[in-house]
């Protein structure tokens, strides 16, 4: 790793330095600081240790101590002795004249710390070096002792300026603030810290710095994504700087932190195991248990097979053996990670007893987890685990878990206020259960709603499968078998993506009625390509959801650029056949190829390619030829040089390219056909289809999909919905292969290019017409999936009222009904019926703003107004509205006379109002606030003495999305060729990575604050059908967002009158 050490052992070894000491003190103290900083880097511990005694020995001075007494600290910590680290450390500060602050410096101001002079006393310097270093083994051994060093440390800052040092001291005091009273300080004091650290340019700490604030601060008020990425670049940066003790911390947040994300669990144990391989190489011991430990935990999740999940035992960790040891050590950190784990575990797989004890004991060592991420799931898993156990409980039990419950949730509330992008969907899901269990089941169902779409919009997808898993067990509870098949059934497919088959397998075994059956009953024994029966599968009626099927016929159907409809298909493909990776292998020429290549860990397909697979080569082991290839049309094989190291297993795919037949292969390595093939005895695959696509008996291509987590990944329904929608894909790829290939037949053939082009256009207009029915087949889905959750929570609602109406009808036929049973009746009567009211309305709004979608159903008449007189109509009639919501407008309109619709603009104008209210003004904890402005501009361009004609002829280029409308005329009579209508505000803008959705019904970015997704669809409907023009949306986080509407104009009959819109 390092090259000096044995240049250092060698020079310490000659003879003439025996008497260095005496005659050149200054020169071999640095000489043995350099190599005992050198063994240290390169692990060499055993030679570091002979260093530090002979330093500690020859040294005159505290100082020079303090500088091998720093390496010593470093080696105690990674040898996981953080006890000695501590004491060692102590005895420095006391040698330095350092005593430890109880308190905090008064009246801490950002600016003036960062103003700071610069620190230059060389024993202040040695202090702030040694508190740097005992942040680490204080926090995980003593965390009592975290304030103090702290404060000691913003002391030494104040009274003899900033250091490089005074970064950390900044970020450690915003991490005490994060886990107090006051989140939004702890950031700005995180912020400092990366300051001060560019301001002194200290490569030396930075890795430690941006650990601590990637790791312990940034996700309190930032999404915990963005810390992520940034701690995988930390570790980089402590390797390159030479501080392998903070690298080896980075990648451990990184690797929890990714789990606790909810990324996939394969990738997420390959990320882990590519920093366990690190670990070891630096011999950190501290980092090694912490590493395994979590490793543990995922393996637990991600593979079926696994005896008892609940207990952390395997490959890499044996808690039977650790947790002595750790307790042994003393050693908090590991200690409440170790019970945070088991307490996960317990709960998802359902023992709550041992869930509630194991997060009581992390509770007791949570001081060593101080500001980590891991701290917030400790109260979660905690409350749920209760509440599980409540129904049963005794009333002294229910009510103590009902006030440890409050008491998390308090904590969560809290921090669901600063960062609601992490934290909200956990206080909804807990406050669910809370409802449940309290015999609040309207409110229990609105709030499993909230928590779903917040996991769900948030990316925590482990965490939306528990939310539909409990969901569904809630509406098990209220005798609806359907809700809860729905709702357990979304549960399994989640587990499924995030790869806890572990999970995946426990659900099965419970709802086996509604999630498996065996595969004989759909008839696959028929199949002679599948040898093997399929271990389960998800009933074919309820597996194949309508609304996949037809959003992914129409995203196929409706593209006919070949390139993207293969990334499409492919993406369709894989995701919705249960597949880690697939490949389209086509003929070209007369030749194989593999034309689209795609995986589902990767956004990013790859088409057109043309990797040639040679024909008529099978493949052969020891030279046998597999007895299906002895005979008929011969195979094929993949070179290895076309492929760049990727193989195929070539047996399957001669199989299929000569008996056009499906090809299922459960567990690979178990064929008996195909488990010769090179590419399964190397690769070791355990799930394979291969399916031809065929278009009027024709081989057009062969998808090839495999699954690596789990046997028996391609169901029968799965199947079935490949086998659906494969006659759409070949016919599909046929057609945008030959819509790719037009532009070279018409130049080689130019006497048929009018019949070619006839017959593009024919194909055109059939696909648009089918893509029209295929998106109203959709828009009716999702508007049936909108109305559900209303319908179903006043459902549950009426039915408890039912039971409370009989039950007061009981009382009252028997004559003891009180006056307390009667008020308590009305109450809760009351509340009943105003969810029930609440929810109907939300329906019948639906309802009415589906009917808006449909703009060319009104039936207001054209007629003459003034554009900018009605504009400040529209104005005046928002204007209480704008009052509440403290906006001012400005409206900028030329002299224009429109004869047009009045309250289509009307419509225009109120929706992109109430858009820029509930979403561009919307108010976020901790904002600053600045005065809300939004403009409103009409201008025409001109072309005098220029007409333009309403019906251009077929051939005249028309922007898409636009039609030709009529006239516009600016007051005096002169004629422009467009009106230009911009609407902006001074908003919070509109992130790239949805601003292409915001015109798609029912896309919103704020479903459990009552948006529907329906106003900015209804404003591109009005724009572009009613008036036949366009809109586009331009934006800028954090500065404003742009809608520009633009209508062609043209003069009809010498009129002096603008119109717009057909009539």
């Amino acid at each position: 790793m390092f090259s000096k050490p044995l240049v250092y052992h060698q020079t310490l070894s000659d003879q003439r330095l025996k008497g260095a000491w005496e005659t050149e003190y200054d020169l071999t103290l640095n000489l043995y600081v350099e190599a005992l900083e050198a063994e240290y880097l390169n692990t060499n511990h055993e030679r570091a240790e002979q260093l530090y005694q002979v330093v500690l020995q020859q040294a005159k001075t505290v100082l020079d101590k303090v500088k091998v007494y720093e390496f010593k600290i470093v080696f105690y910590a990674t040898q996981n002795q953080m006890p000695a680290a501590i004491d060692t450390g102590l005895q420095v500060l006391e040698m330095l004249g350092i005593s430890l602050s109880e308190s905090p410096p008064k009246a801490l101001m950002i600016e003036n710390l960062y103003n700071l002079p610069e620190m230059t006393a060389p024993d202040k310097l040695a202090a702030m070096r040694i508190l740097v270093n005992l942040f680490t083994p204080v926090h995980v051994s003593n965390p009592s002792l975290l304030p103090p060093l702290t404060f000691t440390m913003l002391k030494l800052c104040i009274q003899h300026g900033n250091s490089p040092q005074a970064a950390l001291a900044y970020v450690f005091y915003g991490i005490l603030q994060c886990t107090g009273e006051d989140i939004e300080l702890g950031y700005q004091f995180g912020k400092l810290a990366l300051r001060v650290l560019e301001r002194f340019d200290a490569k030396e700490i930075a890795c430690k710095v941006h650990n601590f604030f990637n790791g312990f601060i940034r996700y309190w008020k930032e999404h915990a994504s963005d810390s992520v990425e940034a701690l995988a670049e930390t570790v980089q940066l402590g390797l390159e700087t030479g501080d392998i003790e903070f690298a080896c911390y980075a990648a451990l947040h990184y690797g929890s932190n990714i789990f606790l994300l909810g990324k996939p669990l394969k990738s997420v144990h390959q990320e882990q195991r590519s920093y366990l391989s690190l670990i070891h190489k630096l011999k950190n011991e501290f980092s090694l248990h912490y590493a395994t430990m979590w490793m543990q935990l995922v393996i637990n999740l991600s593979h079926s097979e696994v005896a008892n999940p609940k207990h952390l035992i395997g490959e890499f960790f044996n808690e039977k053996e650790m947790r002595p040891i750790l307790q042994k050590m003393k050693n908090v950190t590991l200690l409440f990670r170790f019970h945070l784990a088991k307490a996960m575990l317990c709960y998802l797989f359902k023992d709550y007893a041992q869930a509630i004890a194991n997060a009581s004991l992390a509770e007791n060592y949570e001081q060593g987890a101080v500001g980590l991420m891991h701290i917030v799931h400790n109260p979660f898993y905690y409350s749920l685990a209760l509440l599980a156990l409540y129904p049963t409980a005794s009333s002294r039990e229910k009510t103590e878990y009902l006030e440890k419950v409050a008491a998390n949730q308090h904590k969560m509330k809290r921090w669901a206020n600063q960062a609601p992008m992490n934290f909200q969907h956990k206080y909804n899901l807990v406050e669910a259960e809370k409802a449940r269990v309290l015999g609040q089941n309207w409110i229990a169902a609105e709030l499993y709603e909230l928590a779903i779409t917040g996991a769900r919009n948030n990316q925590y997808i482990q965490e939306e499968a528990l939310a539909y898993e409990l969901a569904g067990e809630f509406y098990l509870g209220q005798g609806m078998e359907k809700f809860a098949q729905n709702y357990l059934r979304d549960a399994h497919y989640r587990y499924q993506q995030w790869g806890a088959m572990a999970k995946v397998k426990d659900l099965e075994e419970r709802y086996s009625q509604w999630l498996v059956e065996m595969s004989a009953a759909i008839g696959m024994r028929d199949m002679p390509t599948m040898i093997t029966h399929l271990s389960t599968s998800i009933r074919l009626t309820e597996a194949l959801d309508l609304a996949t099927v037809m959003k992914a016929s129409q995203a196929i159907s409706g593209e006919i650029v070949l390139d993207k409809l293969l990334a499409k298909m492919m993406k369709i493909v894989i995701e919705n056949a249960g597949a880690e990776r697939g490949f389209l292998i086509m003929d070209k020429d007369g030749k194989w190829v593999i034309e689209a290549e795609g995986a589902i860990e990767k956004d990013e397909v790859t088409v057109l390619q043309s990797i040639p697979i040679n024909p008529h080569q099978p493949f052969t082991k020891g030279g046998k030829v597999p007895p299906f290839e002895k005979a008929g049309r011969g195979g094929i094989s993949v070179e290895k040089e076309g492929l760049g190291g990727i193989s195929l297993p070539t047996t399957i795919i001669n199989y299929v390219a000569r008996t056009h037949e499906n090809l299922v292969l459960n567990d690979a390595q178990g064929d008996s056909l195909f488990w010769q093939d090179n590419y399964i005895v190397t690769k070791q695959p355990k799930s394979i289809l291969a399916h031809p696509l065929l278009n009027q008996g024709k081989l057009i291509g062969i998808l090839y999909l495999e699954n690596n987590l789990t046997t028996g990944a391609f169901t029968p329904d799965r199947l079935q919905l490949i086998n659906m929608l494969s006659a759409q894909l070949a016919i599909s790829i046929e057609n945008a292969s030959l819509y790719n290939n037009l532009e070279n037949k018409v130049a080689e053939r130019t006497q048929e290019l009018s019949a070619a082009l006839d017959n593009l256009k024919a194909t055109q207009a059939q696909l648009i017409e089918a893509e029209k029915m295929a998106a109203l087949g959709n828009l009716v889905a999702d508007v049936a999936h909108e109305i559900n959750t209303p319908v179903g929570i006043g459902v549950t609602a009426a039915s408890q009222l039912d039971e409370l109406t009989k039950e007061m009808q009981q009382l009252y036929k028997k004559g003891c009904m009180k006056r307390s049973d009667l008020e308590n009746d009305f109450n809760a009567a009351n509340q009943g019926h105003a969810l029930v009211l609440k929810n109907l309305v939300r329906a019948a709004d639906l309802i009415k703003r589906f009917k808006q979608v449909a703009v060319v159903q009104t039936n207001e008449p054209r007629r003459t107004f003034s554009l900018k007189n009605h504009l400040n109509k529209i104005k005046a009639t928002l204007q209480p509205k704008l009052k509440e919501s403290q906006i001012q407008v400005t409206i900028t309109c030329e002299d224009i006379t429109l004869f047009s619709y009045p309250d289509v603009f009307s419509q225009i104008i109120t929706n992109l109002v109430m858009n820029s209210i509930q979403h561009g003004f919307s108010a976020e904890a901790g904002e600053v606030t600045k005065e809300k402005q939004i403009t409103i501009e009409a201008t025409t361009t001109h072309t005098p003495n220029s007409s333009i004609d309403m019906n251009p002829p077929h051939n005249s280029p028309v922007e898409k999305g636009r039609g030709c409308v009529s006239p516009l005329e600016r007051g005096q009579g002169s004629v422009g060729n467009e009106l230009i209508l911009r609407y902006s505000d001074n908003g919070k803008g509109i992130p790239a990575d949805i601003i292409n959705k915001i015109f798609e019904p029912f896309f919103t970015t704020s479903r459990q604050s009552g948006s529907t997704g329906l106003g900015l669809h209804i404003v591109y409907n009005l724009v572009t059908h009613k008036l036949n023009g366009t809109i586009r949306c331009q934006s800028i986080v954090g500065t404003g967002t742009t809608f520009t509407e633009t209508f062609m104009l043209t003069k009809v009959n010498n009129s002096t009158l603008s119109t717009i819109g057909g009539s």
